[in-house]
């Protein structure tokens, strides 16, 4: 079942839709696709026990949520309770939800990047005498990585600059001629590996 996020008409699809799975011995798992309970059977987690208990809700469910920087939370579980507004957060970033062996699968919006950055070797003076004295630029390679989530106004990225940690030389120079300053010279290497966090609010 695939799902259109926030351009969706209402989460009603969402609660009427359900996943069942069983075990074969009398226990099951069960619930609506928004993972709101809508039934008294629902649950993540019900046992058969011996008489006279008979099938028993161990675990009814979990309201998962991610708390971002900011302290804002993005919710990704739901409520119906009597009297009160339907809460069904998830209908604003699932967008599938499909089975694996037997097994429910959700999946939310958001992105995983990856990009390669190459750069060949290159003359870091344009004058062969010169540059025979400062040296060749070397050839290297930089991998990249970043994985973001988005809900309503805000988003969170996670991201992993230069992710195998390699070393190259970014440019060369002088700070006057080699003729005059001789083979004194300078290099800016590519930084080092960088792990970070993102967070962004629209207004």
């Amino acid at each position: 079942m695939t799902w259109a996020g926030p351009e969706a008409d209402g989460p009603e699809t969402l609660l009427n839709r359900e996943w069942l799975v069983t075990n074969g011995l009398g226990g099951s798992a069960s619930g609506t696709v928004a993972g709101v309970v809508t039934r008294r059977q629902h649950g993540l987690l019900v046992a058969a026990l011996p008489a006279p208990h008979g099938r028993t809700v161990m675990l009814s469910h979990l309201y998962e949520r991610v708390r971002l920087p900011d302290g804002a939370v993005m919710a990704f579980g739901g409520d119906e309770r009597e009297g009160d507004a339907l809460e069904v957060p998830a209908m604003n970033h699932l967008v599938e939800l499909r089975l694996e062996q037997g097994l429910p699968i959700w999946r939310y919006e958001g992105h995983l990047q990856a990009s390669y950055i190459y750069q060949t070797s290159a003359k870091s003076q344009l004058v062969p005498a010169e540059n025979d004295l400062v040296g060749t630029q070397g050839a290297f390679g930089l991998v990249n990585l970043s994985a973001e989530v988005e809900s309503g106004a805000y988003t969170f990225q996670l991201f992993i600059n230069n992710a195998l940690d390699k070393q190259g030389d970014l440019y060369k120079y002088t700070e006057c001629s080699t003729l005059l300053c001789g083979s004194e010279h300078y290099t800016v290497i590519t930084p080092p590996r960088l792990i970070g966090v993102k967070f962004a609010q629209k207004f």
